[in-house]
């Protein structure tokens, strides 16, 4: 017989109850003992099978939940990796139509076109920052959007400037 937990433990009580209707009130003994003992191995017995099956799911899933945990840190160390070829492989596609002066590639598939990359800041000698363009966290570190957004307004800032880099586009 298969019960659930719950039901299991409903059986539990119907016998807790039977045991208290079952005592003889002048006596104190238990009436039919015998069939109540036997009644309560039953439940033991089903109570021993249902967490033994819960162990097992339990053990069951907490394999799954670590093999799960193993693939997802093999798919994002595989990620970053691919990532990274397709940074590097980019970058040499700059490099190489950068130096053959070509701007556009025109394919059957798809388009290879330079753009003009929207800036990074460059502090090439931070004991020439002001004040004002440091930031203070756990560190001392240059506060690299605001200087980018003081030069772009035409602030002259000392000890920074903004590289452009072409980047690719691939349509």
């Amino acid at each position: 017989m298969e019960l659930s937990l719950y039901r299991i433990t409903e059986e539990m009580k119907t016998l807790e109850d039977l045991y208290w209707e079952n005592i003889d009130e002048e006596t104190g003994e238990i009436k039919n003992s015998e069939l109540l003992e036997e009644f309560e191995k039953e439940i033991k017995a089903l109570l021993v099978n249902k967490g033994a099956q819960i162990i097992a799911q339990s053990r069951n899933t907490n394999l799954m939940i670590d093999a799960v945990k193993t693939e997802i840190t093999r798919l994002q160390k595989l990620k970053k990796s691919l990532e990274s070829k397709e940074n590097f492989y980019k970058k040499y596609i700059v490099r190489s139509m950068e130096s053959a002066g070509i701007e556009e590639v025109k394919t059957d598939i798809g388009i290879l076109k330079l753009k003009k990359g929207t800036g990074t800041t460059d502090v090439y000698d931070p004991s020439l920052l002001e004040e004002k363009f440091w930031r203070i966290t756990e560190k001392r570190e240059p506060a690299k959007d605001l200087i980018k957004k003081s030069i772009k307004a035409g602030e002259d800032v000392q000890g920074a400037r903004i590289l452009y880099e072409n980047s690719l586009s691939i349509k």
